[in-house]
Formats: C-alpha cells, sequence, structure tokens
C-alpha cells in the first residue's frame, strides 16, 4: 500500500509502501503519522483526507482507549502512534475531510504522490 502527504506552504512531499494488512484506512493513517512525525514541536496543522473512517479512527482513539476499542481496531498500533505524536509534540491538529475524486487539485496531486510510491 502506497501513503504520501505534501505541505501546499512549503512545496515539501513525502511517500512511502506499507506491507501486511492492506486497507486504504491504514495507508491513510500512515500518511497522517508520517507527517506528524516530521512537523515541529507546538504546530498548528489542518490536516485534508479524503478517509472518513481515518479521521474517525483518530478521534475516538485521542482519548485513552480501552483495553476492548484497541483491541478490536485492526489499526491500533498506528492509531496509538498518532495519539502519542499528537500528545508529545503538543500539535493541535484539525483534521478536515473532503470527497475523493471530486476534481480538487490538491486532493488529485496526494493521489499521484502515492502512486509514485508504489510503483
Amino acid at each position: 500500500m502506497g501513503s504520501g502527504w505534501f505541505i501546499v506552504e512549503t512545496n515539501r512531499r513525502f511517500d512511502c509502501g506499507s506491507q501486511l494488512w492492506p486497507s486504504s484506512t491504514k495507508a491513510e493513517l500512515v500518511a497522517i503519522w508520517s507527517l506528524l512525525l516530521t512537523v515541529p514541536t507546538n504546530s498548528k496543522l489542518h490536516i485534508i483526507t479524503d478517509s472518513q473512517a481515518a479521521i474517525d479512527g483518530i478521534r475516538n482513539h485521542l482519548t485513552t482507549p480501552t483495553v476492548r476499542i484497541y483491541l478490536k481496531s485492526t489499526n491500533g498500533p498506528i492509531l496509538d502512534a498518532i495519539r502519542h505524536s499528537t500528545t508529545v509534540k503538543n500539535l493541535t491538529v484539525d483534521y478536515i475531510k473532503i470527497k475523493s475524486h471530486s476534481g480538487d487539485a490538491e486532493n488529485d496531486l496526494a493521489d499521484d504522490i502515492v502512486k509514485s510510491a508504489i510503483i
């Protein structure tokens, strides 16, 4: 699975591939986590994604999840890493959902970046 992101203001981009349990939600979460690792501490971010499942997973894990919730989540380790990175780096993150394949130029660019990761 390919994951990727770009930062409009700095024209920075990143792509990577991941293995095991392929899912589009996992790919989105890996992209978000890798982005959070690169931004400076105390940053305020607007992360735009076309994955409502990724946003919902993150929001459900922002508070300490119960063991039951953690064990039911296929992406639990990635969600934990996102929560930990957000907390330790004191990040303020606003997750914004956009419609996929709607002609949004920035979303189309992100899709192209992801495609280059899996070639």
